[in-house]
């Protein structure tokens, strides 16, 4: 498995307090999809969520292909976006995603033609995006 970037835009300080604290409002706000009783602040949640990676709207479409099928090559990122992502967009996109530690990628071994590479998310990053999306929904359903 391809070793991940250290120091990556995914690295959101997980031990921290703040976060523990940010993780229970987003769980319980998804888990129940309704507001639950918050002990911190929202404009704490709001200004530590500052912190968290920003995806573009072709970032979070790849991620959220990535983490339905585990590990998929840019042409099956292509056709499974269902026209959302042309074919040149997405190896562009997923370079710069690896480039940022979002993504891994490994060479295909099964003797395919061409330079085919196997993508999958990273681990850190597959937990910021999860939590991302649940902060985001803990925060709209506050507005």
């Amino acid at each position: 498995m391809p070793e991940e970037k250290q120091g990556s835009e995914c690295d959101i300080g997980l031990e921290s307090e703040a976060w523990r604290e940010i993780r229970r409002i987003a769980t319980a706000v998804c888990a129940e999809d309704r507001p639950c009783d918050i002990k911190m602040g929202m404009a704490e949640v709001v200004d530590y969520s500052k912190s968290f990676p920003r995806f573009s709207e072709k970032e979070a479409i790849i991620l959220n292909l990535l983490l339905k099928n585990d590990e998929l090559h840019g042409m099956g990122i292509a056709e499974l976006s269902e026209g959302n992502i042309p074919i040149g967009t997405v190896y562009v996109t997923l370079n710069r995603m690896e480039e940022k530690g979002y993504v891994a990628s490994r060479p295909d071994t099964t003797g395919l033609p061409g330079k085919i590479k196997w993508y999958r998310i990273t681990d850190k990053c597959r937990f910021a995006f999860q939590v991302s999306m649940m902060l985001g929904k803990a925060l709209s359903s506050h507005e």
